[in-house]
């Protein structure tokens, strides 16, 4: 099973220790990547894309629409797997 992660961060703390435990417990039956919104920090061992645009703040004016900001996820995860992935994994889902 394919299975992208996706939170506006991967900064050290709270979301990124959920995420490396939900990982380490699949990590030997899954393929997974994170979908970052920003470049600060990573999960060791996790491949990890970073989209701008991801995030509760789309910044004045946007960084870009919801439409072009969901093909931007769409692109970095088939750029990983050009048949896309089984299951998105979305850490707060109001993103």
């Amino acid at each position: 099973m394919k299975i992208a992660f996706m939170h506006y961060h991967a900064r050290k703390g709270g979301i990124t220790t959920v995420i490396s435990e939900e990982w380490n417990s699949i990590r030997d039956s899954c393929e997974c990547l994170l979908v970052s919104g920003e470049e600060n920090g990573q999960i060791p061992g996790l491949d990890t894309v970073v989209v701008p645009g991801i995030g509760y703040d789309r910044g004045i004016p946007p960084l870009a629409s919801p439409v072009e900001v969901a093909d931007r996820i769409e692109k970095a995860v088939r750029s990983r797997w050009p048949s896309g992935c089984d299951l998105y994994h979305i850490h707060n889902p109001l993103l």
